[in-house]
């Protein structure tokens, strides 16, 4: 019953996740063609928008995710054991092993939010390192 409760506590979070990724891959094109051109500033200038346009997207899906969590899985759900589970698991998120060896079930739904935690600050990280050496290539 808890895998199945965990697919449905991932479908709620994919939604936000597919939206903020697709509109990632959607701005690439023009990222790519603005560094091509050596239009650094309006290479900067949509990142940056597109960045936070995705942040507040995130957080703004997130929070009706949130808000609407009980008619979200009442969609896939209606047992209504597997139901409380899969609101549970939708609230607080998917470190698989660690987590769960550390904390138990719940562990398994703490692993999503740490793992994009992680994700977001190696990306920042590998964006400044990038764009540092683009930026001493062009002079």
């Amino acid at each position: 019953m808890a895998v199945a409760d965990m697919g449905v506590a991932m479908k709620v979070v994919t939604i936000t996740g597919m939206v903020c990724m697709g509109i990632g891959q959607g701005v690439q094109l023009l990222l790519g063609y603005r560094v091509g051109a050596k239009l650094r500033e309006r290479f900067k200038k949509a990142l940056c928008f597109s960045l936070v346009f995705s942040l507040a997207l995130g957080v703004a899906l997130t929070i009706i995710c949130y808000l609407f969590v009980n008619p979200i899985v009442g969609a896939f759900l209606t047992d209504a054991s597997a139901y409380s589970y899969a609101v549970q698991f939708s609230c607080i998120l998917p470190a698989l092993f660690l987590l769960q060896a550390a904390i138990g079930i719940t562990g398994l739904v703490w692993a999503q939010p740490v793992a994009d935690i992680l994700s977001i600050g190696l990306a920042l990280f590998l964006y400044g390192r990038v764009s540092r050496k683009m930026m001493l290539e062009s002079e």
